[in-house]
């Protein structure tokens, strides 16, 4: 007997982990959780069966793209029995941390360049005139970028910088967690 599964939905990622939830089916033993990277599904593990479903996907690479899909499976008479596959749901890792390496005060500007990140489909830059709040989103580049140039500034002035990475999947846009906070004063 067949039943048809729920597609699974991603609730939160990480650079290692991804975690799922799908909708519970009634009456049977357990789950088996699938991922694709390429062409292969791949069985990574079976749950015993929960009336709230989740998984969570470690080990797994940063800034990769991934395809998770979940089979439902019943035990009647020693014989398992599983359903067709869910339709998958494909999502990425948080791509690593990108760091700025290098920040300088020009007249009424300010130019910081960062190292590139493994995966990253492009950075985000944000600036903030306090350390710790009020940073607004400057501009988005693609990954070929490793530096940017912030004009218009006011001379005397101190600037905070930080940075992101992202990867984008068909479903969503993954960034990563802001880089340490960097500060210049504005020639």
């Amino acid at each position: 007997k067949s039943t048809k599964m729920y597609q699974p939905f991603v609730t939160s990622t990480t650079r290692n982990k991804v975690r799922l939830e799908w909708q519970p089916m009634t009456g049977v033993t357990g789950y088996m959780i699938y991922v694709r990277q390429g062409k292969e599904w791949k069985l990574i593990d079976t749950i015993k069966r929960s009336d709230y479903p989740r998984y969570v996907a470690d080990g797994l690479k940063p800034g990769t793209d991934y395809k998770f899909a979940v089979k439902s499976y019943v035990v009647v008479n020693k014989k398992k029995y599983t359903s067709a596959i869910s339709p998958s749901v494909a999502t990425a890792t948080k791509t690593v941390t990108p760091q700025i390496t290098n920040l300088t005060a020009g007249a009424k500007k300010a130019t910081l360049s960062w190292n590139k990140v493994s995966g990253a489909d492009g950075y985000i830059i944000y600036m903030s005139t306090k350390k710790d709040s009020g940073f607004k989103k400057l501009a988005s580049v693609d990954a070929k970028t490793a530096s940017y140039a912030a004009s218009k500034l006011t001379s005397k002035k101190t600037y905070y910088f930080q940075i992101k990475s992202f990867k984008n999947t068909a479903e969503q846009k993954i960034i990563s967690y802001a880089s340490d906070v960097k500060s210049v004063k504005i020639k």
